[in-house]
């Protein structure tokens, strides 16, 4: 099975919300993205790691797109990135089938799942207290 380190040809870091952020991509779409480590530096040693032949660089319009959508979304902005390209090729096929199906699960209906799946779980936890 091919690797996916071999399928990123760049990688770009960019400041989020959240801390230093990294992508990579190549000719067919997104490779992967990276969340922040400990620091800027541990950020780009994770990205060469996973992707050792990728040259950081300027990202292409495209990709610069999606950075500025990914950290809109880390501002906690409603984003749908279901138009992006993945390049999903070396991504085992049970990975890429969950992948396929939850970009298919548009942005508020996710909202709404962890929303309830988060106050079922109160419910539960409440639920046990109040039984001892």
């Amino acid at each position: 099975m091919a690797s996916l380190r071999t399928r990123a040809a760049a990688f770009a870091l960019f400041d989020t919300a959240l801390g230093t952020c990294g992508i990579a991509w190549g000719d067919h779409g997104i490779a992967g993205t990276q969340l922040p480590e400990a620091d800027v530096a541990a950020t780009r040693t994770r990205l060469q790691q996973r992707f050792p032949s990728a040259k950081e660089a300027e990202p292409p319009p495209e990709i610069a797109d999606v950075i500025v959508r990914i950290t809109a979304l880390f501002r906690g902005q409603r984003v749908d990135l279901t138009d992006v390209t993945v390049d999903m090729a070396s991504i085992p096929n049970f990975e890429r089938d969950v992948y396929r199906a939850a970009r298919e699960i548009r942005p508020a209906r996710r909202r709404r799942m962890a929303r309830s799946r988060s106050e079922s779980a109160s419910r539960h936890k409440h639920e046990r207290s109040a039984s001892r």
